[in-house]
């Protein structure tokens, strides 16, 4: 049976434990505003909401500092592996404070103790695995180049070294024939053993030859499992077909382990050479098992661990579908240690000027160059960011738009803000009852918002982009206010509704109606628990094209 997602507005009966663990980016470089904009906005945005219901909420993120890409970003770039991915995980962090996109938890796996507690976490799952009785060793050839590595003489490197792997693999699809490369085809979704691939080369030097390896594979059946899996986590169709195609086009099993140096070892006599954790499978569902011993740490026991009654979501982008689907969700139905998620929520990309973000053609705004850009309101572009939402089909951010939206909303809301502070403060009611009882009629208009605002995120995906809606109506409801009571449920109500999306206004407004702690459902009529301060503004320097271009290198 799909799991019931709670109640998200007033009358919250029971308070519910809600642990959300997106998906983590490969530390190959910073995040960028598609990244943001994506699975990381939207997560943000659900965790705000379900905490201002009065839900528990805890928001956890680690980055991939073991994926291929990685290894090959680094070495061009004539860098240690380990030390540049640590340092994009610190950017990435940057970039998503730089949207106020904030996680309860956020270690660095590249830290020499969290990296040893990890090592603990792999190879509990791998026992887990093996206990299963679902883990297949396959000998299989993989090729090896002719391309020089760092440290090494020629033809001196480990094998481990010298597999054409992952990034460093090109070749057609063998199930559609599409360019493709690394272990799947982003055109069908089919999972290949490089060995099987038509027309086979490197990226960096000469295929040479092909050399026994013996990697480990999950068995995926039987795979009506999986389908009832995707079913109760109430996929939508979209992805599921995805997922679906995968299997379809693939033998029923997803790769765990590929030769490697760099990440985590999973031991095993059998193999020849020392085998990694994929970061597609096993690897990746390894990061959310380690946020979840962290959190137990801190009591309550890991929502990982099977029985635990946390309701666990993921999000990710589309390109992750068959990782999530059939990896991460593979792993937790071969077990019997740790559980699957709930709920996974998938987007589709964000695109840039109606391009896909590109790091190597410059086509690309990375998230902490948002900091200190003169006339930027963060809370507006996250406004903007919703109302363009990947939900239902790519989206796209356009700085000219975006420069448009933002000036709208800014200049609308100082309106809204200076005409409530003239009557506050000039109003002869005003004077008398400093703390008025909300207007009814206004109350009543927000808690259908809120109710809209339910239904956008408590059905089968999010649609942030009705979600963002709700505040162009709540704002123009605004433009009617001529009262004190007016004015203050339309303060209330508005920082109830815009939480999620505009944190920074959302409190302001809340203070400003003389209520402590963070907007609340229940506490929109509670009476002022001390004086109001003054109404914030959102006057200042525009935001201007130029000033976005300029974030593009």
């Amino acid at each position: 049976m799909p799991v019931p997602f709670p109640a998200l507005g007033e009358g919250v009966e029971k308070t519910a434990d809600i642990v959300i663990s997106p998906v983590n980016l490969t530390a190959n470089g910073p995040a960028h505003l598609g990244h943001a904009g994506g699975p990381f906005l939207r997560m943000d945005v659900l965790a705000r909401a379900c905490r201002r219901a009065g839900h528990r909420v805890r928001q956890v993120l680690s980055n991939d500092h073991f994926e291929n890409h990685v290894v090959v970003k680094a070495r061009a770039l004539g860098r240690d592996p380990a030390a540049f991915a640590r340092e994009n995980d610190r950017l990435i962090a940057k970039g998503l404070a730089a949207l106020d996109i904030t996680f309860d938890m956020f270690p660095d796996t590249g830290d020499p103790a969290v990296l040893a507690r990890f090592f603990d976490v792999a190879g509990s799952l791998a026992a887990a695995l093996d206990a299963g009785g679902k883990v297949v060793a396959r000998r299989e050839k993989l090729p090896v180049d002719d391309a020089p590595v760092a440290d090494f003489e020629a033809g001196a490197a480990p094998i481990e070294e010298r597999f054409c792997i992952g990034g460093w693999f090109a070749c057609n699809c063998p199930a559609c024939g599409a360019p493709s490369g690394s272990f799947f085809c982003e055109a069908c979704g089919a999972h290949y053993s490089p060995a099987e691939a038509p027309q086979p080369r490197s990226r960096r030097g000469n295929i040479t030859g092909f050399v026994d390896s013996t990697c480990l594979y999950l068995d995926l059946n039987p795979v009506d499992a999986l389908a009832q899996s995707w079913a109760r986590m109430r996929i939508e169709a979209p992805f599921r077909a995805v997922a679906q195609r995968f299997l379809d086009n693939s033998r029923p099993e997803m790769r765990l382990t590929v030769p490697g140096l760099h990440g985590l070892a999973w031991d095993d006599r059998r193999f020849c050479d020392r085998q990694i954790l994929f970061s597609y499978s096993s690897l990746l569902y390894a990061h959310h098992l380690l946020l979840g011993a962290y959190l137990a740490d801190a009591g309550g026991g890991n929502p990982f661990e099977a029985g635990h009654p946390a309701l666990l979501i993921g999000a990710t982008a589309i390109d992750n579908t068959v990782p999530m689907l059939a990896g991460v969700t593979g792993c937790a139905l071969a077990q019997t240690r740790y559980r699957s998620f709930d709920r996974i929520y998938f987007n589709h990309f964000l695109h840039l000027d109606g391009e896909k973000f590109s790091t190597s053609r410059g086509h690309v705004i990375w998230s902490h160059d948002l900091e200190g850009v003169c006339g930027l309101d963060t809370d507006i572009l996250r406004w903007y960011l919703c109302s363009i939402a990947p939900e239902e089909a790519a989206g796209n951010f356009v700085r000219a738009e975006c420069v448009a939206f933002h000036e709208r909303v800014r200049a609308t809301l100082d309106h809204r803000l200076h005409a409530l502070a003239a009557i506050l403060t000039s109003d002869a009611e005003a004077a008398q009852d400093p703390d008025p009882c909300p207007d009814p009629g206004i109350g009543a208009t927000m808690r259908d918002l809120l109710q809209t605002q339910h239904d956008c995120l408590a059905g089968d995906g999010l649609r942030l982009r009705r979600f963002a809606a709700t505040l162009d109506a709540a704002l123009a409801l605004g433009e009617a206010i001529a009262t004190p009571a007016q004015a203050q449920a339309w303060m209330r109500g508005f920082a109830i509704l815009a939480s999620p999306v505009m944190p920074r206004l959302a409190q302001e407004l809340w203070q400003a109606a003389g209520l402590d702690g963070a907007p609340r459902c229940a506490d929109f009529a509670r009476p002022a628990t001390r004086a109001g301060s003054a109404l914030p503004r959102r006057d200042g320097p525009p935001l201007t094209r130029a000033a976005l271009d300029a974030l593009t290198p």
